[in-house]
């Protein structure tokens, strides 16, 4: 008998391009690279929104309890500072999306603006958690504390680490976690509005029946796909558009009878 032996790899990778066709598919490879460009950009509109918001209050604390209780009232105080910080965070994602959409992941006009409106709304969240935070921060120091400790679960559990679409159903801790991260609600709408030249990317399947090794390379297709389908499988959930808007009115509704027991 003759042993032949199969470079697994090579194989793969015509299989792959063979599938590609004419340049209106793109590699499993190629889209996790494109997924974390979006997650690095909702990354930084989030940490854009953390830092500006963390300070706003508690840095004017001395001025604020001598104000309080003469004319100034707490909610218009408050939503000033909401204002002040969507407009802030208007031009620095505005400025951020203009630096990388075009450059990395080159999308026409119409797509980067969404992604503006995407990342203008993460930030704006962000700053509210911000807001909250400086509300209950005694210090400017110890709100910036508490920034990375907000910022560093965003990031485990945001869907680029352990994707929730390869989540068994019987670990599903995680994919719950990462509900109640802001980066995973903008990362999922960055990816839901991702225009790859119409291009879609290639995901890889194996049959159940992989104990059967690579001997019988059929057993490997690739499927067309969505970049929102290689990291998310759940249709069903509410738009990330109105979570994320939750989570900034939550934030401010707390952060309203924190600023009145704190300064009046």
């Amino acid at each position: 008998a003759m042993n032949l032996t199969v470079n697994a790899d090579r194989v793969l990778m015509e299989a792959r391009e063979q599938a590609a066709g004419e340049g209106r598919y793109y590699a499993s490879g190629t889209a996790q690279s494109r997924a974390g460009i979006y997650f690095i950009l909702v990354a930084a509109a989030l940490w854009f929104g953390l830092l500006g918001g963390c300070r706003e209050i508690v840095a004017e604390q001395a001025v604020l309890r001598r104000e309080f209780r003469s004319c100034t009232r707490v909610f218009p105080y408050l939503i000033s500072k909401v204002l002040l910080q969507l407009v802030l965070r208007a031009v620095q994602t505005a400025l951020l999306v203009a630096v990388a959409a075009p450059a990395l992941l080159h999308l026409s006009f119409d797509a980067s603006l969404r992604l503006w409106l995407v990342l203008w709304l993460v930030a704006g969240c962000a700053a509210c958690v911000g807001l909250l935070v400086s509300s209950l921060s005694p210090s400017e120091r110890f709100a910036l504390t508490a920034v990375p400790l907000i910022l560093v679960p965003q990031l485990l559990f945001g869907g680029l680490i352990r994707p929730e679409a390869y989540i068994p159903v019987t670990q599903q801790m995680p994919a719950l976690a990462s509900y109640l991260t802001i980066q995973r609600w903008g990362f999922s709408a960055a990816l839901k509005l991702d225009q790859a030249v119409e291009a879609r990317p290639l995901k890889q399947e194996l049959s159940s029946d992989f104990e059967r090794r690579y001997w019988e390379i059929n057993i490997v297709t690739f499927d067309a796909s969505t970049l929102w389908h290689m990291f998310f499988s759940r249709e069903n959930l509410p738009i990330p558009t109105l979570v994320l808007l939750a989570f900034a009115v939550a934030s401010i509704v707390l952060a309203y009878p924190l600023l009145r027991l704190n300064y009046t």
